[in-house]
């Protein structure tokens, strides 16, 4: 069939130059999406997804978005760039792209797995080579999966359904953390396998061309590499060499969040970690991260994580 008759035979998604947020739970909310295996406040499984609305604008998703193709195939816009991908192929998407102007076969089918930010921060914020690997993703989101990759993402999808049938027990939100946590670092690894495919035929340029582009990335792996200190935007862009304003412009073009956004979430789940695995005093985590002082290290912690640095780890033991 040749591409214009198979484009006659798609349904366009209506085009706006408005860009709709969506965020992890938004996912719940059309009823007649798909069949839904699996919900809770870090994961969505949702199967067979069919009817696609005709009037989707254009949308951030404020999550990682794991979507594998099961027959048919899809074009569509991300970050300006067409992407096509077709049975067989997984779509990652996350905050960092801006989807719009998609068209679907008539007999397109898929499974998504949605995986919340707060998970994957934890991750790639912690991580100079994952933050670098998330990164690839955001150019490349078009997968064409081999058998063992495609039996990691179908093993993983299949565990997290079967958890919400299991009886709960005292470990069990540690339990399904830590399988998440592989997950999000088994998906890495398909990426990074496939981008090393691709290096070998087709070197990368992307990240060189755009002048923009290339300063973004260096800002976030910079700020994996900083450790999470109480740094302000000013410190990374002067060793970036641009102006504040200029890295705030850029970085929110390209990524949907501010630099300030970046530093502040970095930040938290530093200090989220360092509360729940290591037994430093708050005083010495403020210390460690260059808070001006204890007392406004706690007004942050109360601000972002809810409660004392104290009760949050009571009520996390």
């Amino acid at each position: 069939m040749s591409k214009s008759s198979y484009l006659r035979r798609m349904k366009p998604i209506v085009k706006t130059s408005d860009v709709l947020n969506v965020e992890h739970s938004e996912m719940l909310k059309d009823e007649e999406l798909g069949e839904l295996r699996y919900a809770n406040d870090d994961v969505i499984i949702i199967d067979n997804i069919q009817r696609v609305s005709e009037d989707w604008p254009a949308i951030r998703l404020n999550m990682l978005l794991v979507a594998y193709c099961r027959e048919g195939r899809v074009q569509l816009s991300i970050n300006g760039r067409t992407h096509m991908a077709y049975k067989g192929n997984l779509i990652l998407c996350n905050g960092m792209q801006v989807l719009s102007n998609a068209m679907f076969s008539y007999d397109f089918v898929c499974d998504i797995m949605c995986i919340s930010n707060r998970r994957v921060d934890e991750i790639i914020h912690t991580d100079n080579k994952a933050m670098d690997t998330f990164l690839y993703v955001t150019d490349n989101p078009v997968l064409q999966l081999s058998d063992e990759e495609y039996e990691v993402y179908a093993t993983y999808k299949e565990f997290f359904e079967r958890k919400l049938h299991m009886q709960r027990h005292e470990y069990f939100s540690r339990s399904f953390d830590g399988m998440l946590a592989a997950a999000i670092y088994d998906f890495l690894a398909i990426i990074q396998r496939q981008r090393q495919g691709r290096a070998a035929t087709m070197p990368e340029v992307a990240a060189t061309s755009d002048h923009a582009k290339a300063i973004v990335r260096k800002f976030l792996l910079l700020l994996v590499e900083d450790e999470s200190r109480h740094h302000g935007v000013k410190y990374f862009s002067d060793i970036l060499c641009i102006t504040p304003k200029y890295l705030a412009s850029i970085c929110k073009q390209q990524t949907g969040k501010t630099p300030s956004r970046w530093i502040r979430e970095q930040l938290v789940e530093k200090i989220r970690s360092m509360l729940l695995n290591t037994t430093l005093s708050s005083k010495e985590i403020s210390q460690r991260l260059e808070f001006p002082n204890p007392s406004f290290f706690g007004r942050f912690v109360r601000q972002h994580l809810g409660c004392t640095p104290i009760e949050f780890r009571k009520k996390n033991k």
